[in-house]
């Protein structure tokens, strides 16, 4: 459900409670509607074993960004068409890994702006807020205490960051790149209610898989997505 919530060591903040399972390598990375339209931030897992987890409702993100004058990609009102009331349907009866062919191409274009955060004590996710933005997204607890922050698009593009917003009491943090994030459109965010029942997809770089292999990945096609719904 959408609602208020003042989980432990944070301020009152909108959440939105999902099944759309997340891994703490998805941390900072973003939670969109079946049009590619941001949702959510993805942050905790709110009950383990349970797959219910928790984001930051994309107004908490909306007020901070109005706030401090921090240009963002606005998106076109979505249409409650078939269509999603079939991506809901399915999301709710469990689907979780997904084919390619099984997503909405909005969403997999959605990967094209996110990126991988890399502290000297942390990995996490991003994403860009427009395009060729100088201003990235992710959780504060990603980047907590770090005296060194790179934001990774692939093997050949990174740059360097400095902590511009830092929320910690709301787990936001903005961060400002060293040189734009060129090519990267950056995501809408969404302006429409967020409701039960809403397909969700969570979007992010696979902490979980990296600490397996030793390595860590990095680029478009590296990027997980899962799915689920916004739940009662």
């Amino acid at each position: 459900a959408v609602r208020q919530s003042r989980a432990e060591g944070y301020q009152s903040t909108w959440a939105i409670q999902t099944n759309a399972p997340i891994s703490p390598g998805n941390s900072g990375g973003p939670l969109v509607d079946a049009g590619g339209r941001l949702v959510g931030i993805n942050t905790f897992i709110m009950l383990k074993g349970q797959n219910v987890n928790g984001s930051i409702h994309v107004r908490e993100l909306l007020t901070v960004l109005q706030q401090n004058d921090i240009p963002y990609r606005k998106a076109a009102p979505s249409f409650a068409g078939v269509l999603l009331v079939v991506l809901a349907v399915a999301a709710a009866l469990g689907v979780c890994a997904l084919a390619a062919s099984d997503v909405p191409k909005a969403v997999l274009n959605a990967r094209e702006s996110v990126v991988r955060i890399m502290t000297e004590g942390a990995m996490g996710s991003g994403f860009a807020l427009s395009e060729n933005s100088v201003y990235v997204v992710t959780n504060h607890h990603v980047i907590e205490g770090a005296e060194t922050i790179e934001v990774i698009v692939d093997d050949t593009r990174w740059t360097t960051a400095r902590v511009y917003v830092d929320l910690p009491g709301k787990d936001i943090c903005i961060l400002k790149t060293d040189k734009p994030l060129r090519g990267m459109p950056g995501l809408p965010l969404r302006s429409d209610a967020v409701e039960t029942g809403l397909a969700v997809y969570a979007l992010g770089y696979p902490g979980a898989a990296d600490d397996f292999s030793q390595e860590f990945a990095t680029g478009v096609d590296s990027i997980t997505v899962t799915d689920g719904i916004v739940s009662a």
